[in-house]
């Protein structure tokens, strides 16, 4: 049951890294105008390197963050930084710098890349999203359920022995011998209660419950990074 439990859980988020991450690549790597050896170069965003000479044109995102050499009338869409819809002219004196994650509103022109990756604007504000995940509804409600068996397996053991322990007591009184081999036999008794009210089968029972919900998902084209995005929903 571990192993199921374990390895099928490793395999569906594995896979479903796998397809996330080539939809980003493909999201991602779009191409970007560089000049190198003197030469315009057609190379994709993931490629793009510190000292780049990137050109923009309306409508281009900005792969990288950098500063503004020259241009026409350049100007650069910032909400997705600032939240400010207002286009904001770049030139060399004011404003020359040009930030990642942001587009091309107007113009065309030309910039030096000075930061990429996770060293840009964009990448800092990435890193400052990813945040651990809160416990799901199912897992508080199970939580409940698991302090709810496990007093009421405690509290059924312990009045069974108690109980088991008063029968002995009086049939040892009543002068049918005091047999201590009962004792033991009663302790275990009550420790088998303890264990029986666990459930065991509860995670299995769980993970399959969502891989078949992923899987019904994906029929409808729907694909699901967490298998506990299925229960958060429902």
């Amino acid at each position: 049951v571990v192993f199921v439990v374990v390895f099928l859980q490793a395999y569906i988020d594995f896979s479903k890294e796998k397809k996330f991450r080539a939809l980003n690549s493909v999201k991602d790597n779009y191409t970007v105008k560089v000049v190198r050896g003197g030469e315009v170069v057609a190379v994709t965003a993931g490629e793009i390197l510190v000292g780049d000479l990137v050109e923009l044109a309306a409508g281009d995102k900005v792969p990288a963050d950098g500063v503004f050499v020259e241009g026409s009338k350049f100007k650069a869409n910032e909400s997705a930084m600032t939240g400010e819809p207002i286009d904001i002219a770049k030139d060399r004196e004011k404003d020359p710098f040009v930030l990642s994650g942001t587009s091309i509103s107007e113009g065309s022109g030309r910039m030096i890349v000075v930061a990429v990756g996770a060293n840009s604007q964009w990448g800092v504000i990435l890193k400052t999203l990813i945040v651990e995940p809160n416990s799901t509804p199912l897992q508080d409600r199970l939580d409940v359920l698991v302090v709810t068996i496990g007093n009421f397996g405690i509290g059924a053991a312990i009045l069974t022995f108690v109980v088991s322990m008063i029968r002995w007591t009086s049939e040892g009184a009543s002068g049918e011998g005091w047999d201590g081999t009962k004792v033991l036999q009663y302790l275990i008794n009550s420790i088998t209660i303890v264990v029986v009210a666990i459930p065991e089968g509860l995670p299995l029972a769980i993970t399959l419950g969502l891989a078949f919900a992923m899987r019904k998902m994906m029929q409808d084209q729907n694909l699901v990074r967490r298998l506990e995005a299925c229960e958060t929903m429902g």
